[in-house]
């Protein structure tokens, strides 16, 4: 079995839909909340890459549903 580091870059945090998945996610998750979109990804690949533990970083929009079941798809 491998690890998951589920990354969100997010210039808010008000999508109702989404944010009630972000905690029941099987995996660990970054999310960068209110940083510029380079700035956001530069620090996931910096925190991913340091992090040997994560063997897949899965980028996901602000806003589209993450669900459970999708990440044990990807398992």
């Amino acid at each position: 079995m491998f690890k998951i580091l589920l990354f969100r870059g997010s210039p808010r945090s008000d999508i109702e839909e989404v944010e009630k998945w972000n905690s029941k996610l099987p995996c660990d998750t970054l999310i960068v909340r209110y940083a510029s979109e380079f700035i956001a990804y530069e620090y996931a690949r910096g925190f991913f890459l340091n992090h040997k533990e994560y063997d897949y970083l899965i980028i996901a929009t602000d806003d589209i549903v993450v669900t459970p079941e999708h990440i044990v798809r990807l398992q």
